[in-house]
């Protein structure tokens, strides 16, 4: 199961791929992809989810590892056909 941080409104979802049940944000493109999979249990404990929950909830940006999450996003451009079904804008 994939506990992720909605990067729109802070709560927590189940997914990172999936819309937030609160706001209904959900990534877009791969970039945002990259970010909420970086904001998940895939990359982060518990804590970590709740100061990034915090941070987005009080209006802030959140600091995620930048190298990380180009990792993950040429890992996802390498790999489209794990992302089909899903409405995603490539660069």
């Amino acid at each position: 199961m994939t506990i992720a941080i909605c990067l729109e409104c802070g709560e927590f979802k189940f997914g990172a791929f999936n819309p937030c049940s609160k706001c209904g944000a959900k990534p877009r493109d791969v970039d945002q992809l990259a970010l909420s999979l970086a904001c998940s249990d895939h990359y982060c404990d518990k804590a970590t989810l709740e100061h990034i929950s915090k941070i987005i909830q009080t209006g802030r940006e959140p600091v995620i590892d930048r190298t990380l999450v180009q990792r993950i996003t040429e890992e996802l451009s390498e790999n489209k056909e794990l992302l089909k079904g899903l409405e995603v804008r490539w660069r």
